[in-house]
């Protein structure tokens, strides 16, 4: 899994354990991709995963 982080600077401690638990809200998908966007005290955050391995 690919992980992008954009913006302003986060500690990789911080994203890590943020990705672990969107992995773990969403065992049902292959998360191909995370790409987060950090604005200020704001995350965005896109999932990218695959179909076809999905179903």
């Amino acid at each position: 899994m690919k992980v992008n982080v954009k913006g302003e600077h986060v500690s990789d401690k911080i994203i890590n354990m943020y990705v672990s638990e969107l992995v773990k809200a969403h065992p049902d998908k292959h998360i191909d991709a995370v790409d987060i966007f950090v604005e200020g005290d704001k995350m965005k955050v896109r999932l990218m995963h695959d179909l076809d391995r999905s179903a």
